[in-house]
């Protein structure tokens, strides 16, 4: 991970776990404090991690092992992640959280838990409403979860022969808006 001044002046290494070791899925936190990305676990295992925008705080926040983890997404308040894992690629897959606070005993003292038994071949993203209290998901069409009860909600979209909806993210400044891209 590289810091940038927007000018091009500065690039400043700030992440790095070796050669060959890659690091995806960058996302900045609402509140600008942390970046959340998905870096090497043990072995093959993907997990999702927290860094400072210096790089002198860096946090694996997840703990599953899965040789497939992605789409990182911060909740609205900057204190968990929800994401996607798989044991493995191409297996079916289930939506997790974390909380930052505790990721140095994961997964007791931050909280990791899958939150959805869908096992789905097709999960796609995660995405906070900005009340908190939904994460929307593509499952091929848009869903929402609903964290209190667990229930799911939708769908919100018909795939409507252009193919899988996907890259969700809602809109900060107006909650009723969802931002989606459709191929065509």
């Amino acid at each position: 991970i590289v810091r940038m001044v927007g000018d091009g002046s500065l690039n400043q290494l700030i992440v790095t776990f070796g050669v060959g070791m890659r690091i995806s899925e960058l996302t900045l936190s609402p509140d600008g404090s942390l970046l959340a990305f998905i870096g090497p676990g043990n072995g093959s295992a993907r997990e999702v991690f927290v860094t400072n925008l210096t790089g002198t705080y860096l946090q694996q926040v997840s703990c599953l092992g899965f040789a497939e983890v992605h789409s990182p997404s911060w909740s609205p308040d900057s204190a968990s992640l929800a994401f996607i894992g798989a044991q493995a690629e191409g297996q079916p897959a289930n939506i997790y959280r974390a909380n930052i606070a505790g990721s140095g005993n994961c997964p007791v003292d931050n909280n990791q838990q899958q939150l959805t038994a869908l096992d789905s071949l097709r999960l796609a993203d995660v995405a906070w409403h900005p009340d908190g209290e939904r994460i929307f998901f593509s499952n091929e069409v848009i869903y929402a979860l609903e964290l209190a009860t667990g229930n799911i909600l939708g769908p919100y979209t018909e795939t409507l022969g252009y193919g899988e909806d996907f890259f969700l993210t809602s809109n900060p400044v107006d909650s009723t808006q969802m931002i989606y891209l459709r191929p065509n």
